[in-house]
């Protein structure tokens, strides 16, 4: 994996270059994307179609899909945001399921996600399993496993839940996952807390990632207790997303870039703080880790990515039509 800075280059109106040689990105797709994509474009000097006609485009950008727009990407040489099959790879089910078969090649290098249950195909199984699992947390005299439940399509947060209890989990009418929820968190301040990691997949062929050395961490808003029946139910304990949280009153905006309670953060400001309570070699332990998860998640959606690739576009050339942030 590539680790760079993909920060923009500001251009000058004295720049040599002709306008007529930046490239141009047909944007008539990008919808939510939209304005932060034209801040981006606007601080390259790239030009922007906007009308969804043009044939000389050099990126066409979608907000969700490859197929946003039913324009037949055979017959151009542009490059398109996203892959083919990516939305379908990377749902929760979907990727786990690729994660497993790695797991059951690798087993020692794949164990860096929780156990997992397909539901409802695998509601009874997940039953059966959970309560031997709470027996075995009664003989050690350990609290009873707790368990995350998840929409496999779901985003922002929505339809997550927390339960103890295995038959309380209710998945009518959608595809779920349940995983075992990891009770011990890494704390700053005494909230919880994710990091959003922005990796590129540039090229298929050879494949060429890239990762962002700047990042993202979102923060819960009360204060974390370990999972009980008496706060199962507390989504601004237990979950980080932006979407939920920015809902609690215990909400914090960021002022300013280096403010170190906001309940946004930029990662740089995160890796300060776990610098207090760790190590330099432990904190850069940490970063090769996550590059190592970054690179295996990626080797275990390649082939059936490469396969949706080549339904799609003509195999005669090099895989390197598309690229994404997945």
């Amino acid at each position: 994996m590539t680790s760079k800075t993909l920060a923009s280059t500001s251009i000058k109106q004295g720049n040599k270059k002709s306008r007529k040689c930046m490239p141009k990105v047909d944007t008539s797709q990008a919808r939510s994307n939209i304005e932060v994509l034209r801040m981006c474009l606007q601080d390259l000097g790239w030009r922007e179609c906007v009308s969804g006609s043009s044939t000389d485009s050099d990126i066409y950008w979608h907000s969700a899909t490859f197929h946003e727009g039913n324009r037949n990407y055979a017959s151009t040489s542009a490059r398109v945001n996203k892959f083919p099959g990516m939305s379908d790879l990377l749902c929760k089910s979907n990727l786990t399921r690729s994660l497993n078969a790695m797991r059951m090649l690798f087993p020692d290098e794949f164990d860096f996600y929780p156990k997992t249950w397909f539901l409802p195909e695998q509601r009874q199984q997940f039953q059966d399993d959970a309560r031997l699992i709470h027996q075995k947390d009664r003989k050690r005299h350990r609290p009873l496993t707790t368990f995350i439940i998840k929409p496999s399509d779901g985003s922002e947060g929505a339809g997550i839940y927390l339960i103890q209890d295995p038959t309380r989990c209710n998945v009518a009418n959608r595809p779920y996952i349940a995983q075992e929820y990891i009770d011990r968190p890494l704390l700053i301040n005494g909230l919880k807390f994710d990091m959003r990691i922005y990796v590129l997949i540039f090229h298929l062929d050879p494949l060429e990632i890239l990762l962002y050395d700047e990042g993202l961490a979102r923060f819960a808003t009360i204060d974390y207790q370990a999972p009980s029946i008496k706060n199962l139910h507390e989504t601004f304990m237990h979950l980080t997303n932006y979407s939920l949280n920015k809902r609690s009153a215990s909400y914090k905006h960021a002022l300013d870039e280096k403010q170190t309670d906001a309940s946004k953060r930029k990662m740089s400001l995160v890796w300060s703080q776990l610098g207090h309570l760790f190590s330099p070699n432990e904190i850069d332990q940490a970063k090769e880790m996550i590059k190592e998860m970054i690179n295996k998640t990626v080797l275990a959606i390649l082939p059936e990515l490469r396969i949706q690739y080549a339904s799609e576009l003509p195999m005669n050339r090099e895989q390197n039509r598309c690229f994404q942030m997945p």
